[in-house]
């Protein structure tokens, strides 16, 4: 008797939750949402460079197993950009797609630029290897070419002697890197503004 009380109250438990999962969340959404996510901001002179990690999702509602499981969202667009702001003129310029596809470890916020021969190299984090460790995606923009040099890009430890060669001198805080800004002040006193327009991303 007790068992046959326990099933029914656990069935009228299950049912309340659907009927509550379904007045929350309905159908799924079809509001497709954009984001923007900066790196650090590297200036040269008038030029100031960075990258932009661009999302156009739309998010779906949790599903429900005793308690709401969040899902990840339905993404339909989704790229890193690498971009130019003149500081004198205020254009801004998208140079070149970094990455086409993301991949979900990937984080550009720590980006670190620094200059060699004239042109902008960068670094950001591309996830971890389980036995080399953190690993960085290190590209170089050659001005005068107006290209991402794909020949020199590296996926590697930062210590490693392909990195190293760039980055090795500096160590500890962003302070220590010569041009670097953080994302605040690249956000709020270099692009501040900048209009939808400039970004010449897709709409949502």
């Amino acid at each position: 008797m007790r068992f046959g009380w326990i099933v029914l109250l656990v069935g009228m438990l299950l049912v309340l939750m659907s009927h509550s999962a379904a007045g929350a969340g309905g159908r799924e959404s079809d509001s497709r949402r954009a984001s923007k996510r900066f790196s650090y901001g590297f200036q040269d002179g008038e030029q100031c460079y960075f990258l932009l990690e661009y999302k156009v999702s739309t998010p779906r509602r949790p599903v429900w197993f005793i308690m709401p499981i969040e899902r990840s969202p339905k993404m339909h667009y989704h790229r890193i950009f690498l971009y130019r702001f003149d500081t004198t003129t205020q254009e801004l310029e998208r140079l070149a797609t970094v990455l086409e596809t993301v991949p979900r470890q990937t984080t550009i916020q720590s980006t670190i630029f620094g200059l060699r021969d004239g042109r902008v190299v960068f670094a950001f984090n591309s996830g971890w290897d389980s036995e080399r460790g953190l690993l960085h995606d290190l590209r170089v923009w050659d001005r005068d070419a107006g290209a991402l040099v794909e020949a020199e890009r590296v996926v590697a430890p930062r210590d490693a002697p392909e990195i190293a060669r760039y980055f090795g001198d500096y160590q500890g805080g962003l302070a220590n890197y010569p041009g670097m800004m953080t994302i605040t002040t690249l956000r709020n006193e270099i692009l501040t503004g900048v209009s939808e327009e400039q970004w010449d991303l897709p709409r949502p």
